[in-house]
């Protein structure tokens, strides 16, 4: 049997007409090619389809399950909707249960959904209640058999441990289902850096695991902390550190507060944008309208939009370089798109054209252009409605030739799917199989 660190690209899912199998990437078939659909291999094991139903299978080709699923994940079609802690979720009649990587059945398909697991335990709701189970199926204290509207706030879910619970009001309870904070508060946001923000009549304060009080609910409004510093509000809004000190007092306008990046954060003054540090100090003056800055700092850089010049600043509000591009975006892993003339490029932090404006866009269609890649090694292309696939130095891998291409769904695997658009107004796609970062196409017609 192939080892788990080898068989990332040692089994590929293989197209021969109509049939899928495996090969390796050779091109060799592996597993005869007899499935209605497979699918890349993960954790040392793959989905396979045939007759509508879906099945586990291991790298020899041996059936874990047999083909009684109807769908496996949630509402995707990979890791992060599949495995959660070592667990698959799979479907059966519009139910969710889950199932090991050795194919055994852990919970029963009787689920209206499964969340993720964390911290070894997994939300599930039944008959219109939401419960908790662990990794055995085993249901959790009765504490959590209600309505999900009567004991979770929205998106609640477990957060340093904790979740909110509401018993007429609410607190929290830990993973064994035991409330640890009662339920005394009017409501409460999920804990960040070991406090969590609770209202009272008095208004908002936050509270430590202990249930201490760390600042007096006084606030309007308050947000979660993030690198230390959580927003407040009382008409104008400030910042607080972890020990409850207000450390920038309440004094800048706006509907909603930004989270501190990089050291710094963007705040508005008289309609007016600029940033100040973690002591409140002005780094950026009020000088810019909302839409001529970015409301963040990334690689040390925030660009900067103006009618008469564009450009990034450094925290020292100096410009490190200018451009004369349409549009530049946010810096990312020090890179940054940049489009002119409907064409797209990219440039590094010191202003350089790393790519030249070659193509129509530069990044994963799938994700509305962005420039998520397979390690930033290689980037999808388009140009004139057709994609291909580059390299980070601009060599070319594939020709602008394909329909459509997907980096974000297989990109734990090293794959990416291919599609065919089946009408001429782009709306219908067929999938038609997998290439690899090198271009190399995995089946036959």
């Amino acid at each position: 049997m192939l080892s788990e660190n080898n068989n990332l690209l040692s089994l590929i899912p293989y197209r021969m007409g109509t049939k899928w199998g495996f090969c390796n990437c050779n091109k060799e078939i592996i597993i005869s090619c007899k499935y209605d659909e497979t699918y890349p291999y993960y954790h040392g094991v793959a989905f396979v389809k045939k007759n509508k139903k879906y099945a586990l299978l291991d790298t020899t080709g041996k059936n874990l399950t047999p083909f009684i699923y109807d769908h496996f994940g949630g509402f995707g079609l990979f890791e992060n909707d599949v495995w959660s802690e070592d667990m698959i979720k799979v479907q059966k009649k519009n139910r969710y249960g889950t199932i090991n990587k050795d194919g055994k059945r852990i919970i029963a398909c009787k689920y209206y959904y499964i969340e993720n697991y964390k911290n070894g335990v997994a939300r599930v709701r039944k008959n219109w209640q939401w419960q908790f189970v662990d990794k055995s199926g085993k249901r959790k204290p009765e504490l959590f058999d209600v309505p999900q509207e009567e004991i979770f706030e929205i998106g609640g879910t477990f957060s340093e441990g904790l979740i909110p619970v509401k018993k007429e009001k609410w607190g929290f309870a830990n993973i064994q289902g035991e409330i640890v904070i009662p339920c005394v508060y009017q409501d409460v946001k999920n804990f960040s850096d070991e406090l969590a923000a609770v209202r009272e009549k008095t208004g908002w304060g936050f509270i430590d695991k202990n249930n201490n009080v760390i600042v007096e609910p006084r606030y309007n409004s308050v947000s979660p902390f993030k690198e230390k510093y959580a927003a407040v509000c009382n008409s104008k809004w400030g910042y607080i550190n972890t020990s409850g000190e207000e450390i920038i007092s309440c004094q800048y306008d706006g509907y909603y507060a930004h989270d501190f990046s990089e050291g710094a954060v963007c705040v508005s003054k008289n309609e007016k944008r600029g940033f100040i540090d973690r002591f409140g100090n002005v780094i950026i003056p009020f000088e810019h309208k909302y839409y001529e800055i970015e409301d963040k700092f990334s690689s040390g850089l925030l660009c900067f939009n103006q009618k008469k010049r564009k450009g990034f600043l450094n925290k020292e509000n100096k410009i490190v370089f200018t451009h004369d591009y349409d549009w530049a975006e946010t810096f990312k892993c020090g890179i940054s798109r940049v489009r002119k003339n409907g064409y797209d490029g990219i440039i590094d932090t010191n202003g350089k054209l790393i790519m030249p404006f070659d193509y129509n866009t530069i990044g994963d269609i799938s994700l509305g252009g962005t420039l998520m890649t397979l390690n930033y090694d290689v980037f999808p292309v388009e140009l004139n409605k057709k994609h291909g696939i580059i390299t980070n130095d601009n060599k070319v891998v594939v020709n602008c030739k394909y329909d459509s291409l997907n980096f974000s769904k297989y990109k734990d695997t090293g794959l990416i799917g291919v599609w065919d658009y089946q009408n001429k107004d782009y709306t219908h796609a067929k999938f038609k199989g997998y290439i690899d970062k090198k271009g190399t196409e995995y089946w036959e017609d």
